[in-house]
């Protein structure tokens, strides 16, 4: 049974620079509420229930760290995940990490890299996620972003320790190329959300996708609106399943009964009881009847018998065979409980509705 976790999500996007190192950027806004409408607003894609987030802006280098902590600390649990997503400046940092920029990040004088503690460190978002024990998928749309997955490759100790190789994390670009911000957001960001808004045909038996389901798509449409903005994703060794929104394209499996179907039941019927064929004794009956009786046990209605091979009625199929019981005409799997169940809007049908 798969394990039920809650998705949790935490946007810092940053606008506002007090420094005139960095100007201040006109699209993360936009950001902010293209991933929170994609993720928590949009039913068609949304996984994340509306509590279940926080939106930080324009934030100093304090405040991000401590906001992160309360969120985590108040309303996250171990077995949770968490999605962190950034949008605004970022840096390479001196001693090798990378630097979130805040609206109060500076530089010292004749210095190309920001002063650490005047940022969000890379390092310090693992820390604080590390000591929840839940598992993060790391969205940054920043530049030099792939700098991290540098980092993470080459996993010094304490980013090995903090990270437990459960991790998935996903770049704007590569370390040493910036990201492209426009009025109406980052081009990475907006990728994103064209690629999961249109889901995956090919995937269409998922009823939840990973990033790494969308992320070929992604970097395809990327690709044709701009080569240097080009996405980098680091996923760790012990990651489970971390769905990232439901797929617009799904479809679930369904089995119909049929009349093929009903012909068998009927031939069951005509035995003794138990109401028993051997495999050979069905394959008279017809190919179709043949390679699809077994699909009869999804309503309950036969039980295969392996020695010697073959099937017999249960109970249900009696009762339905003799017309005292209704059935589903359809039924419908359901991935979350593994189960298969009637499907919506299906008709109930009878023995009789078979000639």
């Amino acid at each position: 049974m798969p394990i039920n976790r809650r998705l949790k999500l935490f946007i810092v996007t940053n606008s506002v620079y007090n420094n005139i190192d960095y100007e201040d950027l006109k699209g993360v806004e936009h950001d902010a509420v293209r991933i929170k409408n994609l993720l928590v607003d949009d039913p068609n894609t949304a996984l994340i229930n509306a509590d279940d987030y926080y939106i930080l802006r324009d934030a100093d280098s304090f405040q991000m760290r401590d906001e992160l902590t309360l969120f985590i600390k108040q309303d996250c649990h171990p077995t949770d995940q968490i999605i962190f997503y950034f949008s605004g400046h970022g840096s390479t940092l001196l001693n090798g990490d990378y630097g979130f920029c805040a609206k109060d990040t500076f530089h010292l004088e004749d210095s190309e890299h920001p002063v650490a503690t005047s940022t969000l460190r890379y390092q310090d978002v693992i820390d604080i996620i590390h000591h929840s024990r839940m598992e993060p998928l790391i969205i940054i749309d920043a530049c030099y972003s792939g700098h991290i997955g540098r980092i993470t490759s080459q996993l010094n100790e304490s980013i090995r320790t903090s990270l437990g190789e459960s991790y998935a994390l996903i770049t704007s670009s590569y370390s040493s190329a910036t990201s492209i911000d426009e009025n109406d957001g980052g081009l990475f960001t907006k990728a994103i959300c064209s690629a999961a808004k249109n889901g995956s045909k090919t995937l269409q038996r998922k009823e939840k996708l990973t990033l790494q389901d969308l992320f070929s798509s992604l970097r395809e449409s990327l690709g044709l609106m701009y080569e240097p903005v080009h996405p980098q994703m680091f996923l760790g060794n012990g990651l489970s399943d971390m769905f990232f929104v439901k797929n617009t394209k799904y479809k679930p499996r369904r089995e119909r009964l049929t009349n093929a179907h009903a012909r068998v039941l009927r031939a069951l019927y005509e035995q003794d009881e138990p109401y028993y064929l051997k495999f050979s004794e069905i394959q008279p009956l017809g190919p179709t009847e043949y390679t699809t009786w077994r699909k009869l046990e999804l309503w309950g209605l036969i039980e295969y018998v392996p020695v010697p091979k073959g099937g017999h009625l249960t109970l249900v199929g009696v009762e339905f065979v003799s017309n005292n019981i209704p059935v589903s005409k359809v039924l419908q799997f359901d991935p979350n409980t593994e189960t298969w169940a009637t499907a919506p809007t299906s008709p109930i049908v009878s023995i009789t509705d078979y000639p």
